[in-house]
């Protein structure tokens, strides 16, 4: 278990209208099928306390009989965000290839990868399978969040996932994130973003930080802790 704190909780569910780069007078549209026991599914109920937004949620049990309801979902509200697993978004990718009539994702905004590692080749195929259905490689985001701190990493908006191509082997021996050399083995690594307002994030030691593309333990403090 983890302590929450009521700032931390505000912290997380505040900022729509920035995130989306909406006017004052819109009002933030969300869709989600996460439960509300998980970090995600949590900042749909306390989301709607700090701010107006939209929250509309599918049961976790309609999202495990048809992944793809939840982007018919959006479709149907023109919800401008959600987010899921890259997991979720797999299975949902796959069940709306197979009946993809009558679904538009042109309302999207923010369709972002959280939660667990953020597979290069579901964004690959989410890309293939929605971008004929509006889905712009724009909206897609990719986001790294620890509870502990309120916060984490997030792609800028609009600026879609970046996705690095680096040698595994130095990866592996040298603890090195650097672009394979001519017939070396590799592997495709998705970027969590960019720290969020009031994060602050360290690599190898607080007082000692490792130089960028080098791998290490991960150090977060926000303004919270």
């Amino acid at each position: 278990g983890i302590r929450v704190s009521h700032a931390m909780l505000v912290a997380r569910s505040g900022g729509a209208r920035a995130l989306l780069g909406l006017a004052e007078n819109e009002i933030p549209s969300f869709v989600s099928w996460l439960p509300f026991y998980h970090a995600g599914g949590l900042t749909m109920v306390s989301g709607p306390a700090v701010e107006a937004l939209d929250a509309h949620v599918l049961t976790v049990q309609r999202f495990v009989r048809d992944p793809a309801e939840w982007l018919r979902l959006v479709s149907r509200t023109r919800a401008l965000a959600t987010a899921g697993p890259s997991s979720g978004w797999a299975a949902a990718v796959r069940a709306l290839a197979k009946r993809p009539d009558g679904v538009d994702l042109s309302c999207v905004r923010v369709a972002a990868l959280s939660f667990e590692l953020v597979d290069a080749d579901v964004i690959d195929r989410l890309l293939e399978v929605c971008g004929p259905l509006g889905l712009r490689p724009g909206a897609i985001a990719t986001a790294y969040a620890l509870s502990e701190a309120g916060g984490g990493t997030f792609t800028r908006p609009g600026g879609g996932a970046r996705i690095d191509t680096i040698d595994l082997g130095r990866l592996v021996s040298e603890r090195l994130a650097v672009p394979p050399g001519p017939g070396a083995p590799s592997r495709r690594a998705v970027s969590c973003g960019f720290p969020t307002p009031g994060i602050e994030i360290r690599v190898g030691s607080p007082s000692d930080p490792l130089p960028e593309r080098h791998v290490g333990e991960l150090f977060i403090r926000s303004e919270m802790n």
